[in-house]
């Protein structure tokens, strides 16, 4: 009795292990009995998704690299772009002594390339300098009254802000000022003296004959 039990046990034990071997290696074989297939799929999906996010990841820095290449040469463009510089040059002025002279700015300067806003200033002048005063903003040269004849040398100093053409600068420049006395009104010539006008002599004057007068008598 106890053999034919053991029998039995032992004969459950190795169907029961039997059943889990062949469950095992259907587990295993996974894919229609095919392992590899089963392996295959697996690596396949693993190596599609790295693939993807590895193909992703290129596409963006791709994106990126050339994203910032755009920039990079746009902001060196812009870098590129050369603005003019400021030119002014001076005039040399002639005026009358004795009166006061307001001389515009087209009379003294020639101003070139100036973007934005413009101011004037006396630097220097190489002798009475109280005579001359300029405006700030118009660029206009005053000479005041009762200066003398002279060449005067006026350092004017122009300065401009600059603009998205011009660039912002100042020049310094010599305006030569000739300052000439009043030339005279021309005298009137004298009226020319009349001839004196002859007087008679006594001789010039009819004298009677003689012997009684012209008409006789019977």
């Amino acid at each position: 009795m106890e053999k034919g039990t053991r029998r039995i046990l032992s004969i459950l034990l190795s169907v029961t292990v039997m059943f889990m071997m062949v469950m095992g290696v259907s587990y295993v074989m996974g894919f229609n009995g095919d392992p590899s297939a089963a392996v295959y799929a697996g690596s396949s999906d693993g190596s599609s998704s790295s693939s993807s996010s590895s193909s992703s990841s290129s596409s963006s820095s791709s994106s990126s690299t050339s994203s910032s290449g755009s920039s990079s040469s746009t902001t060196k463009a812009k870098s590129t772009v050369k603005k003019a510089k400021l030119k002014v040059a001076a005039k040399t002025v002639s005026v009358t002594a004795g009166n006061k002279v307001t001389l515009a700015k087209s009379k003294i300067l020639t101003i070139k390339n100036a973007g934005g806003k413009k101011t004037y200033k006396i630097v220097k002048v190489n002798k009475s300098k109280k005579y001359f005063s300029i405006n700030k903003k118009t660029g206009k040269l005053t000479i005041k009254k009762g200066l003398k004849a002279g060449t005067y040398k006026v350092k004017i100093k122009v300065k401009t802000t600059g603009s998205k053409k011009y660039k912002a600068g100042s020049k310094t420049v010599t305006v030569k000022v000739k300052v000439v006395n009043p030339t005279p009104a021309p005298t009137p010539a004298p009226a020319p003296t009349p001839a004196p006008t002859p007087t008679p002599t006594p001789s010039d004057q009819e004298t009677p004959a003689e012997g009684g007068s012209s008409t006789g008598s019977n």
